[in-house]
């Protein structure tokens, strides 16, 4: 189960951010579930930052590293808030980093 709270947030220059608060299991269908959340806040967003809150991770399969992954690198910033999230959350930007290094070369 994946618990995924949408949360908007009026910044101080104006417009909006977003953040998605994640707790549970990102695996499965959930990874599904998450790919069309983030979709539809990026059309709510219109380009305005959003941010992925990895708060209470329990574990991350395959396809849901590869959606962060691809998530960090159209720029979603990945935060986390604990050791174990810390971890998942270096792991997901590193890769990201390396497919653009990849795309550079």
């Amino acid at each position: 189960m994946l618990g995924l709270t949408e949360i908007p947030k009026t910044r101080a220059e104006g417009g909006a951010a977003w953040a998605l608060k994640l707790e549970g299991y990102v695996q499965g269908e959930w990874v599904t579930e998450l790919r069309r959340a983030w979709r539809g806040v990026r059309l709510a967003n219109a380009g305005g930052p959003i941010r992925v809150v990895l708060a209470d991770i329990g574990f991350v399969d395959p396809g849901g590293k590869a959606l962060l992954t691809e998530m960090h690198r159209e720029g979603v910033d990945i935060t986390a808030t604990d050791p174990l999230t810390a971890a998942i959350r270096d792991e997901i930007v590193a890769a990201a980093d390396r497919s653009i290094e990849r795309i550079k070369k």
